[in-house]
């Protein structure tokens, strides 16, 4: 009953806008907040419609963990894309996050991080790899399934395979 926490899609796609800003996130979930009493159930610490979201969030966990993860910082600029950034929206009368956004975390040069969802058209990231090419790994954050797209420098081209949010993890070695 809070703004972006409509649906899973709501609040997987404002987790990571906060993640990819810099931030952290702390879950809470109304089986358990308020000692169970702003959910229409008893107070549940186990309680299975939470699973969904503890999977995926798991999955944030996951690729930050296996990511020297303090040495990034928010660098759009180096992103380029047809399709522009969207505005929030609203879903069941809330705030919801943006459909369409691109988000870049990147200690440029070593590893890149970028995150979209929504997108129509490709995406351009911008690669500066003196010491020779990375490597790009794209990352589903609904699953945590990852599959190596190859080398990558200079303007690398991200062809969304669908308009859903995933990730594209740049770097000296594959994840």
């Amino acid at each position: 009953d809070k703004d972006n926490s409509t649906s899973l899609e709501v609040i997987r796609s404002a987790t990571w806008d906060i993640c990819m800003a810099g931030g952290y996130v702390v879950t809470g979930f109304g089986t358990m907040y308020l000692g169970g009493g702003r959910d229409p159930g008893p107070f549940d610490l186990h309680a299975s419609r939470n699973k969904p979201w503890e999977e995926q969030i798991g999955h944030i966990k996951s690729i930050f963990g296996q990511t020297p993860w303090w040495k990034l910082q928010p660098h759009d600029e180096l992103l380029a894309c047809e399709t522009p950034r969207g505005t929030d929206t609203r879903e069941l009368d809330r705030i919801a996050p943006p459909t369409e956004t691109y988000w870049c975390l990147a200690e440029p040069g070593n590893q890149y991080l970028v995150y979209f969802r929504g997108l129509k058209s490709p995406l351009m990231v911008t690669i500066d790899a003196p010491a020779g090419p990375l490597t790009a790994t794209q990352i589903n954050p609904r699953t945590g399934e990852r599959r190596v797209l190859g080398a990558a420098s200079g303007r690398f081209e991200v062809r969304p395979p669908d308009d859903k949010d995933w990730i594209i993890h740049v770097a000296r070695s594959a994840n």
